[in-house]
């Protein structure tokens, strides 16, 4: 007996041990690299709700509503240091923490049902991959974390005999998830229907007659709940009820495409796109297959798994020019051949297992569904497939984790392998967290060219390491904005490519998603969208006190907008090929 609680209490100093590592290793690589796209646009979204503009009606974006989550960090951001300066990396280290605390609850509901080190494992791995090497919660990312924690809960249920607030918590969460991607609303129906179907096939061991519609009276609480804040808004004049605004075209990055078209590109860019890690994926099945007919090793499919994903990573690293965005991307590509791995693994070890069989219902199934929507919704098409299905990989590990301990070896005493296969794929993990970026400067790569690299001394990217040249541009820029801004300045608008401009200063408001690539360049039918970015300003503010614009991004082609700035603005001041325009006193 005290054998075996020595050995839980090492276990439990190894497992506290690998946890700090990770969050240090997450934490240190907060601190590299600039990112003037995604991030920066997605905090802005928060930050301009803490500056004032009301929801949904002086906001045009449709991020908004996902974005939103992260009001309350920007809002106390905001209110301790009075200004936006450090805010990305405040962000970043808010959204390891935010992180660390869903791989816990995700760990805390695995643990009773896949046991202590399967879970442990499973979340330290899952959780240390980051999407797109981006450490930031925003709409998509806040929408896969509670849609999975929905889903550990419904697993959970199974084991509980008074399941009804587990099952309205279920509920909750995925009605969050909803909330900040909408057309995840396809994933809360799968899982309503699966729940009415399966669950009130055994009613007497649940203990509550329909499970269902305990877990739609979660969501319908928080749906009641946004209901009532829109009501106390000024609901009557939210952007989406403008049919001119609605029949703009804003919403093309969101709304659904069903036409054949579509359909088709979203199938031929899959094979495409994805071709490597299908051929993987087949050889892995019959590899499977063929260990249950001949009564092979179970290590053979340690040894595939490890050499493929090392493969995959490498390949797809290399070969950029494979998948669009792979260089941000290629570990969440390697998570969906893991996924696609883990439907071959159910089928051939554990179809007969019930709690796999509970776990490929409500977690796998509903998280490939999610991939789907993403593709179908998104920006990326079939791109987005490894982030929508980001959850599914769970149910790999899980079934990876739970076959490995059964591997003995005769001569080596290992009595459980998922321990150092769990420290290798955290290693891999983290390299890979290193060795790769979005778009922008990462360590290693700073490492391997003698890159001289330094950290922002002020302004919003404070603290944060980069190219000498990069940070040395952004605080020049900073400079220039805070010489041209007034005291009596209120608004500003920011061409394309410096949307990180909107969070230098406290003007309103944040236009950036109207103000779409190529609106303005005279190269495609641009008249629509120039119209709604004036017709924007006029609603709320009159022309913009500064305009900002980029010399080289083909903004000043278009002969109406060049007409509006020559009648109505001075240059201010030109420096690094950015255009300072102010409104001209009449």
């Amino acid at each position: 007996m005290e054998r075996i609680k020595a050995s839980d209490k090492n276990h439990r100093i190894f497992y506290i041990v690998l946890t700090a590592i990770a969050l240090a290793a997450m934490l240190a690589r907060c601190f590299f690299s600039v990112i003037t796209t995604d991030e920066v646009f997605n905090i802005g979204e928060a930050y301009r709700t803490v500056l004032g503009q009301k929801f949904m009606v002086e906001n045009w974006d449709f991020f908004q509503v996902g974005d939103s989550l992260n009001y309350p960090f920007i809002w106390l951001f905001y209110k301790i240091t009075g200004s936006s300066e450090g805010i990305v990396i405040y962000s970043r280290i808010c959204s390891v923490f935010i992180t660390f605390i869903f791989a816990l609850l995700t760990y805390k509901l695995l643990k009773p049902i896949f046991g202590k080190t399967n879970s442990f494992a499973t979340c330290l791995i899952y959780f240390t991959v980051v999407p797109k090497t981006i450490f930031g919660y925003w709409y998509d990312t806040w929408s896969l974390s509670f849609m999975l924690l929905s889903f550990a809960l419904i697993i959970f249920v199974m084991n509980k005999d008074k399941p009804l607030p587990w099952l309205i918590l279920a509920g909750v969460c995925q009605a969050i998830s909803v909330y900040a991607y909408p057309t995840a609303v396809f994933v809360f129906i799968y899982e309503f229907i699966v729940l009415f179907i399966v669950m009130n096939k055994d009613k007497k061991k649940i203990g509550f007659k329909k499970p269902e519609l305990a877990y739609a009276l979660g969501a319908a609480a928080v749906f009641a709940v946004f209901v009532i804040f829109c009501l106390t808004r000024d609901w009557q004049n939210f952007f989406i009820f403008n049919k001119e605004v609605a029949s703009s075209g804003l919403s093309d990055r969101t709304a659904a495409h069903s036409n054949n078209l579509f359909v088709r590109h979203i199938i031929s860019d899959f094979f495409y796109f994805y071709d490597p890690i299908i051929k993987a994926s087949l050889i892995f099945a019959v590899l499977c297959f063929a260990i249950k007919k001949l009564r092979l090793s179970k290590l053979w499919i340690i040894l595939y798994v490890v050499s493929s994903s090392i493969f995959l990573f490498v390949f797809i690293f290399r070969k950029g020019g494979l998948f669009p965005g792979s260089k941000s991307q290629n570990m969440l590509n390697v998570l969906l051949f893991l996924s696609i791995c883990g439907f071959f693994l159910f089928i051939t070890f554990f179809l007969k297992n019930k709690k796999f069989k509970a776990l490929f219902l409500f977690l796998y199934i509903p998280s490939m569904l999610a991939g789907l929507v993403w593709a179908f919704t998104g920006l990326d098409k079939s791109i987005n497939i490894p982030l929508g299905a980001r959850s599914a990989p769970i149910f790999f590990f899980l079934e990876f984790f739970e076959l490995i301990s059964q591997v003995q070896f005769k001569k080596i005493r290992i009595k459980n392998l998922v321990l150092p296969a769990m420290c290798f794929m955290l290693i891999f993990n983290l390299l890979a967290l290193y060795c790769q970026g979005f778009y922008n400067t990462i360590p290693m790569a700073a490492l391997k060219n003698n890159l001289a690299i330094s950290s922002a001394e002020s302004g919003v990217f404070k603290y944060v390491y980069d190219k000498e040249e990069t940070i040395y541009s952004l605080e020049c820029f900073e400079k220039s904005m805070k010489k041209i801004v007034q005291k009596d300045d209120k608004t500003i608008l920011c061409g394309s490519g410096l949307i990180q401009c909107y969070l230098i200063t406290d003007l309103l408001p944040n236009t950036n998603y109207l103000w779409r690539p190529g609106a303005l360049s005279g190269k495609a039918v641009d008249d629509n969208f120039y119209d709604i970015l004036f017709k924007y300003f006029d609603s709320y503010y009159g022309f913009p006190d500064i305009i900002v614009l980029r010399k080289n991004k083909a903004e000043l082609t278009n002969k109406k907008f060049v007409d509006f700035l020559n009648q109505n603005y001075d240059l201010a001041e030109e420096d690094s090929g950015v255009a300072f325009y102010r409104l001209k006193q009449h």
